[in-house]
């Protein structure tokens, strides 16, 4: 549930810096598209398709600049497979 409620807030600190793009249809997918493979590295914890589509999703900045703006969530995934879990300390 800790982790959720991590996802949760960083989405809403990424969601000022997404509303700031011209139309509608770019955010929305690139919205759309972090959480959906942020949800599925939390379903399939490491794997070789969390670490694929992370990629894929970071290669996709490139196509649609919007999805910088969820770049930190997608980073949070990253970290969280790297380490085989975030440790808070203290």
């Amino acid at each position: 549930m800790e982790r959720f409620i991590d996802k949760l807030a960083i989405i809403l600190i990424c969601l000022p810096a997404l509303m700031q793009s011209d139309g509608a249809a770019a955010p929305v997918t690139a919205f759309l598209a972090a959480v959906t493979v942020s949800a599925l590295a939390q379903v399939f914890p490491r794997t070789r398709m969390t670490w694929v589509l992370l990629g894929l999703s970071a290669g996709l900045c490139g196509l649609l600049p919007e999805m910088f703006c969820m770049m930190p969530l997608l980073l949070y995934d990253a970290l969280w497979e790297k380490n085989g879990g975030l440790s808070s300390s203290g």
